[in-house]
């Protein structure tokens, strides 16, 4: 059975160590994690843009667990 939502996991800035909850949901749940080309100086224009050639990558619904820093692209999601 195919899930109805995909999760895509957003890290805060410098993204989540592999002992960090979210990354213990991804690999639990099997969520993608959206990674921008640069953890360390984040330009939100970027980040935004890696967001949005995944978003329609699928015609399913996508959940975004966002943390820290990257709530505010995950507000401003189309």
């Amino acid at each position: 059975m195919t899930a109805v939502l995909r999760v895509l996991s957003l890290p805060g800035w410098r993204g989540s160590p592999p002992e960090h909850g979210q990354s213990l949901w991804e690999r639990l749940h099997g969520h993608l994690r959206v990674e921008p080309a640069d953890w360390v100086s984040p330009r939100r224009g970027a980040w935004m843009a890696r967001l949005e050639d995944i978003l329609p990558a699928e015609e399913r619904p996508a959940l975004l667990v966002a943390h820290n820093l990257e709530c505010r692209v995950a507000a401003a999601a189309p």
